[in-house]
């Protein structure tokens, strides 16, 4: 019985945080991350709380293919989100 109990929590646990990793993704997409000036804009904020050696980084590599990387933050959050709340609405 134990098992069950546990196998529901995690389940709770897993849609929970899968509902709030595409919540976030939409919000991201919505805010301008698809043209890059979200992106550009965190970026920026970033550097100054950024320890040395990364600043360096976010400064003069990071700012400089936003529009990339653009790309690749939405690959990697909305199809990955979707698929993890199918997922776990199959276990």
């Amino acid at each position: 019985m134990t098992t069950r109990w546990y196998a529901w929590v995690f389940t709770v646990i897993r849609v929970v945080m899968r509902a709030v990793f595409l919540q976030e993704a939409e919000h991201q997409i919505a805010s301008g991350y698809i043209g890059g000036d979200g992106l550009h804009a965190r970026l920026t904020k970033g550097i100054d709380t950024a320890i040395p050696p990364y600043d360096y980084l976010i400064e003069h590599v990071f700012l400089n293919i936003d529009d990339p990387l653009t790309l690749f933050v939405i690959a990697g959050e909305t199809p990955s989100a979707r698929r993890w709340c199918l997922a776990s609405s199959r276990a």
